[in-house]
């Protein structure tokens, strides 16, 4: 089964998008109004109980990256196959990037991400700023 699962710290940033799927009919979506540290373990455990076998994971932090237990759980989890890391300042999230393709160890037991695409985007004009958007396979 597809499903897409949201997770966001700012409940009426939530509220928001059940609105816009009930809205657009949208019934294969569920949200969560909490920081993913909290919830990620048990968003993969669940979804990895119910059989899925090849999972697509969107990053889309705050400047300095997400936790790093956050970043443990998706490399912890094989199924994870994809991942898209958007990264408002990737100088402050190198330390995210670089545990997504460091070598299997103990703390890290699947194998690590490869950079597979990576490309600017411009949402504020005129200003030194742009998003870097990377996706990573294994």
């Amino acid at each position: 089964m597809r499903r897409v699962i949201g997770v966001e710290i700012v409940a009426d940033a939530v509220r928001d998008a059940e609105a816009n799927a009930a809205l657009n009919g949208i019934s294969n979506v569920e949200f969560h109004a909490a920081p993913v540290e909290k919830v990620i373990d048990a968003i993969i455990e669940n979804l990895v109980a119910s059989g899925a076998k090849r999972i697509v994971a969107i990053l889309d932090p705050p400047r300095n990256g997400v936790p790093g237990g956050v970043i443990k759980a998706i490399r912890n989890c094989e199924a994870i196959r994809t991942l898209v890391y958007v990264a408002c300042d990737a100088a402050k999230a190198s330390a995210n990037l670089l545990d997504l393709r460091r070598a299997q160890s103990k703390r890290l037991d699947s194998p690590p991400f490869q950079l597979t695409a990576a490309r600017g985007v411009d949402l504020f004009p005129h200003t030194p700023h742009c998003e870097l958007i990377m996706q990573f396979t294994r």
